[in-house]
C-alpha cells in the first residue's frame, strides 16, 4: 500500500477504496486460532492431557475460519 501510495503522490492517478475488513477478519480469526493452539500445546507439554474443551475450541475456531 505505501509503494502505490508513494507512486499515486508524484504521479498521479486514480486512487482506489478498498475495504479491507474482510481480510481483517480472516487475520483476526487465523490469529485466535494460533493463540489457542499454543494454549493447548503448553498445557498439553505440562500435563500430558488433551481436554475435550480443547478439542471443541478448535472445532469452533476452524468453523469460525471457514465462514
Amino acid at each position: 500500500i505505501s509503494k502505490y501510495l508513494r507512486h499515486m503522490a508524484t504521479v498521479g492517478g486514480v486512487l482506489l477504496e478498498v475495504d479491507h475488513k474482510l481480510m481483517m477478519d480472516v487475520r483476526n480469526s487465523v490469529q485466535t486460532a494460533s493463540n489457542n493452539i499454543n494454549q493447548i500445546a503448553r498445557r498439553m507439554n505440562v500435563s500430558g492431557r488433551l481436554y475435550e474443551t480443547d478439542i471443541e475450541q478448535l472445532k469452533a475456531d476452524s468453523a469460525a475460519m471457514r465462514e
